[in-house]
């Protein structure tokens, strides 16, 4: 684990009565103006050589594009070198060989390339997603399905304390992080826990969903065929409600 040291530059709106705009609108902000609204510089980083695991998404750094919030503004903006941090929720970005670092809360969406694979994922915070409760779950999600049912994936990082037995050598002589990931299916201001085909069958109660997953032989299991099935329903709930 690491200890932060951060100065911060300014962590305010530069206004509060523009009107919002969509992205790919009118340009309020330059880029200087977004670096110092939103991030705050990263002076120390010390790495905590007692604790196993990272604290990171991905522990390389990769190309991301995300939208930052600016009062009732918010606009597009992009790095080369960027990296999430779960544990803290932090998305820290390299500008100019600067590092600096904002909050996942202040940004509305985050598409960050996989180093392992090349893929964008998708991340937005999970806080206010649901209305009635996120089981306290923070930070930043991957939006893998939006609609009427948004299907999404948490992550998070659970600390394992160090439990050797000098006596029996067995056991972890250091704390360890581990990286937990949950996904859930988002309705009616719930959050509900997809552990398999059940779960997914009970919440969508649709009888042509059912049939999709029996006639394409889909397994919900894999990401491909549970987003297929989740992005389908709501395709048929849109197309109803037209």
């Amino acid at each position: 684990m690491k200890t932060y040291i951060l100065c911060t530059i300014f962590l305010c709106c530069l206004s509060s009565n523009l009107k919002a705009q969509e992205i790919d609108s009118l340009d309020y902000y330059s880029f200087d103006e977004i670096l110092v609204t939103v991030f705050s510089q990263l002076l120390e980083r010390d790495d905590d050589v007692t604790v196993q695991g990272s604290e990171y998404l991905f522990d390389q750094w990769s190309k991301a594009t995300m939208v930052v919030k600016l009062g009732t503004h918010s606009q597009e903006i992009s790095f080369d070198l960027v990296r999430y941090n779960v544990e803290r929720d932090f998305v820290e970005v390299v500008h100019e060989g600067r590092p600096l670092v904002t909050e996942g809360k202040l940004l509305k969406v985050i598409e960050l390339t996989d180093p392992q694979t090349g893929k964008v994922r998708r991340l937005v915070p999970i806080e206010g997603m649901a209305k009635y409760s996120n089981e306290g779950y923070t930070g930043l999600c991957e939006l893998l399905a939006d609609g009427p049912v948004k299907l999404i994936r948490h992550f998070r990082k659970e600390l394992y304390e160090a439990n050797y037995d000098v006596a029996l050598d067995v056991g972890e002589k250091r704390d360890r992080l581990v990286h937990i990931e949950n996904t859930f299916l988002v309705r009616g201001g719930l959050f509900l826990k997809v552990n398999g085909k059940k779960d997914v069958l009970d919440t969508l109660h649709d009888a042509d969903v059912k049939t999709l997953i029996k006639e394409e032989k889909l397994n919900l299991k894999e990401d491909e065929d549970l987003i297929r099935v989740v992005s389908y329903y709501n395709d048929k709930v849109s197309q109803k409600s037209e």
